[in-house]
């Protein structure tokens, strides 16, 4: 069982008094995952949860009335808070978390968390009935009427779907060439959701090609376009690369008019991404790409070597939330 706090407590049983009900207003649902509860449900299992215990689906696109739900998770505590606002003005609110039940689950905190939504709505579809007839005055009062001091809202800052990344670490690739490329890689991510546009730029060290009985020299430096889509711990990414292959050696030409040559290659990213913590992670990735522009290195009386088509590289880096 999910536990509250004590003011969520109060909140909690003044939602649940009975009412009076009502036709429930147009209600909007806003549902934020921040960091550390990617593998919660997402907003469409919240919705479901919610139906459930309501009868129907309560929620459309705009409404002046909204429920503000926010996950999170740190240092292994999943925490949670409920919000009800109406034409932007703060009418309650419910902070549930899993402290002091270990055992508990994404599934157990949206189940609770549906469990104080529908009781908002409730609270929010009620309204106070025609006011009764005064009572006849007492003349002498036995007991005085104090007055209930009111409950102080806290303003409620709703965290922002956008978030920036950034990488840094290196990367080894094969295929190209006949030995192995080393080189630094560093990344900036930006991220709406689940899905992102990254950047990045890499730069590979001078790599040693035979040329039959001689010997070259090849470099490159590269800028990559990835389209990625995060599934928890997982990534998936499309990948465009553009750059330019150098070449040095003893009586090396390349088959362009200097010895440097255009680099373009397309293909496929996949990324595991570990979180040390809440703002800074591990990702390794694996990348598979196909080589549109093959380059040819030639030694005179010796003989000639080129590019391969395909080319497989493995990257770890340190990732870090900006904002």
């Amino acid at each position: 069982m999910l536990g509250i706090g004590p003011r969520s407590a109060i909140v909690a049983a003044l939602l649940a008094a009975p009412r009076l009900a009502y036709a429930a207003p147009p209600t909007r649902l806003v549902y934020v995952r921040g960091p550390g509860a990617d593998t919660c449900g997402d907003e469409q299992a919240l919705r479901s949860a919610i139906a459930s215990r309501v009868g129907r689906d309560p929620f459309v696109s705009a409404a002046p009335v909204s429920v503000v739900v926010d996950v999170n998770a740190e240092g292994g505590t999943l925490h949670g808070r409920v919000t009800v606002l109406r034409d932007g003005v703060e009418r309650g609110s419910q902070d549930i978390s899993n402290r002091g039940h270990a055992d508990a689950s994404c599934e157990d905190l949206l189940a609770s968390i549906a469990l104080s939504v529908s009781i908002a709505l409730d609270a929010e579809s009620e309204t106070p009935g025609p006011p009764a007839a005064p009572p006849a005055p007492l003349v002498e009062p036995a007991v005085p009427i104090l007055p209930v001091p009111a409950l102080a809202e806290a303003p409620v800052a709703i965290p922002s779907p956008w978030a920036l990344w950034a990488a840094l670490g290196g990367r080894a690739s094969y295929g190209a060439w006949a030995a192995p490329a080393f080189g630094p890689a560093a990344l900036v991510e930006l991220r709406y959701q689940r899905y992102g546009l990254a950047l990045e730029g890499r730069y590979d060290f001078w790599t040693p090609v035979s040329v039959g009985s001689a010997s070259a020299s090849v470099q490159r430096g590269t800028a990559t376009l990835l389209p990625c889509g995060h599934f928890g711990w997982a990534a998936a990414c499309g990948l465009a690369a553009v750059g330019e292959t150098r070449a040095k050696g003893d009586r090396v030409s390349v088959s362009f008019p200097v010895q440097t040559a255009p680099y373009a290659a397309f293909g496929a990213r996949l990324g595991v991404d570990v979180a040390l913590r809440p703002r800074l992670h591990l990702l390794g990735t694996l990348d598979v790409a196909g080589i549109a522009t093959p380059m040819h290195l030639q030694v005179a009386g010796v003989g000639t070597t080129g590019s391969r088509p395909v080319e497989v590289s493995l990257g770890l880096s340190v990732l870090a939330s900006i904002y």
